[in-house]
């Protein structure tokens, strides 16, 4: 594991009103983070014991805000929970975290990550900020630097049910007769919406068509549900607290939405899905989902039309090839890995790559020649004090080398990175020695993912290429988890070498955008 100290705090909350999307979508991340190796709290006010249980199962802590009010007084007690628990981010997600309330969290230790949809604030005071919807960009903050923004529909916080490997491989299988359709309007749905949405339905009279409900731990409508039920020719089956809503999305033709995460969630499946807004903060997802030809907006609850909604519910049922378009357009926009690039981000941001400097020597010449490292190294012999020199002379003085000495925040030296660039081929060559007390602890993806970066920030490559030596599965591992692919093998010093790289393309369009037009370093 990484070290204890490596830790999360998440303020968030659930309510009637708000209902549960800020604290599910922040479970995905608090699930994320702990794959890392980290740990997770979660601050909130009263939560039902539903979700209460379902933290704690996840081996979450969980503290209890008594005045969840968003105000002055909530914020001293998160400050002083943080204070307690000592976190390296802090994340809020909410929309009555305003800026003074942002600007309290300042006064602890530890970089604050703040979850925004529609510019609740203008977030002076966070180091980053997170706003995951497909229509995000950084036009929307204009007065932030685009390195503190993680924009986009590639940093969706799904859970870990929705980035397993078997949905990449798959597509939708889209049937030419609706047959079963999913209804789900959040966890609280205080307009009750659902009703609304399957008395439409029923107006169909197809006694075949099975509908899956689902309700969450706020909805306070159940008993006009089970009284409906009794009298509907639709095959209904309610759905309450769902553990696991990709087992149930995978079974559906259809659903009808509200425009939060789950819209997202369903995009993840490739389900065709009609969208209507509950709150005016997704009318901007269901309008952008809609323009992307991901699904169909029906509108605002408060403009709901009955007929107007069976009418287009009639066309989709009717038009397998526009569903078929929908859930290839789905597929593409929702990889399901936005929760572990956003843990990884965030982790990054504790490491330090410094330049190294001639008083590294003993230190590196140590890592070197440590047996553990010779041994995967393509040229495994022990490295002596005067070729060590020559080495280190060049690697400082060439403008086509970077070498860097990675530390984990103020501690010693983890190992180094080192970068050489083939201007020819407009690449890099890149590789990475940890020190053999700190293999296995998970620093690896993170380090890699920050050095990435750092490399294309400093050269103008197009693409980074790490040489490893067959048989390397666990660097072969660290470098999948920080977004490299495989290409054909080659050869080194007679020895056959795999080959993972990562091209500049992957990166964010802001940080292509600040690209050097030449080498900034300089000898």
């Amino acid at each position: 594991m990484l070290p204890r100290d490596l830790r999360l705090l998440i303020r968030a909350d659930v309510g009637p009103r708000i209902g549960t999307g800020h604290l599910m979508r922040c479970l995905a991340l608090g699930q994320a983070w702990k794959s890392i190796g980290g740990q997770v709290a979660f601050a909130c006010g009263t939560l039902p014991g539903v979700l209460q249980n379902r933290l704690t199962k996840e081996g979450f802590a969980l503290f209890s805000i008594a005045n969840a009010a968003c105000d002055g007084t909530d914020a001293r007690e998160t400050c002083e929970i943080a204070t307690a628990f000592a976190p390296d981010w802090v994340v809020l997600d909410g929309y009555r975290f305003n800026d003074a309330y942002q600007s309290r969290l300042r006064s602890v230790e530890g970089r604050l990550l703040v979850v925004d949809d529609f510019g609740h604030g203008r977030h002076e005071a966070a180091d980053a900020v997170l706003n995951q919807n497909a229509y995000a960009t950084h036009l929307s903050y204009p007065h932030l630097k685009a390195d503190r923004l993680l924009l986009g529909s590639k940093y969706l916080l799904l859970r870990t049910e929705f980035s397993e490997n078997l949905l990449d491989s798959e597509d939708k299988h889209i049937v030419n007769s609706v047959k079963r359709i999913l209804v789900t309007f959040g966890g609280a749905d205080p307009e009750n919406v659902t009703l609304q949405t399957l008395k439409v339905l029923d107006s169909f009279g197809k006694s075949n068509l099975v509908v899956d409900v689902v309700i969450g731990a706020s909805y306070q409508h159940t008993e006009e549900l089970r009284v409906f039920k009794k009298s509907t020719t639709l095959n209904l089956r309610l759905h309450r607290n769902v553990d696991r809503m990709s087992s149930l999305m995978s079974k559906v033709d259809l659903a009808i939405s509200a425009g939060g995460s789950t819209c997202y969630e369903l995009a993840r499946f490739g389900i065709p899905t009609a969208v209507i807004s509950i709150a005016e903060n997704q009318k901007p997802i269901a309008k952008s989902l809609d323009e992307k030809g991901v699904a169909i907006c029906c509108g605002h609850y408060l403009d709901f039309d009955g007929s107007r909604l069976a009418k287009t519910l009639r066309q989709i049922f009717g038009d397998a090839e526009k569903r078929r378009s929908m859930s290839r357009c789905a597929k593409r926009l929702v990889d399901g890995n936005g929760s572990s690039r956003i843990a990884r981000h965030l982790s990054s941001q504790l490491y330090q790559l410094r330049a190294a400097k001639q008083s590294d020597f003993d230190i590196l010449l140590e890592l070197r020649n440590e047996p553990e490292f010779r041994a995967m190294s393509f040229s495994p012999q022990f490295v002596s004090h005067d070729t060590h020199q020559q080495w280190l002379h060049k690697k400082l003085t060439s403008p086509n080398s970077a070498l860097w000495i990675a530390h984990f925040k103020h501690g010693p030296p983890l190992g180094y990175v080192c970068a050489d660039i083939d201007n020819q081929t407009s690449t890099c060559n890149f590789s990475i020695c940890l020190h053999s007390s700190e293999r296995g602890k998970r620093h690896g993806p993170t380090l890699i993912n920050k050095a990435t970066r750092q490399i294309f920030s400093e050269f103008d490559v197009d693409q980074i290429v790490a040489q490893l030596k067959h048989g390397k599965h666990a660097s072969q591992f660290a470098f999948r988890k920080a977004g490299y692919s495989n290409i054909a093998p080659t050869v080194v010093r007679s020895q056959t070498a795999y080959q993972m790289a990562f091209d500049r393309s992957l990166l964010d369009g802001e940080e292509q955008s600040t690209r050097p037009r030449t080498l900034l370093r300089s000898a």
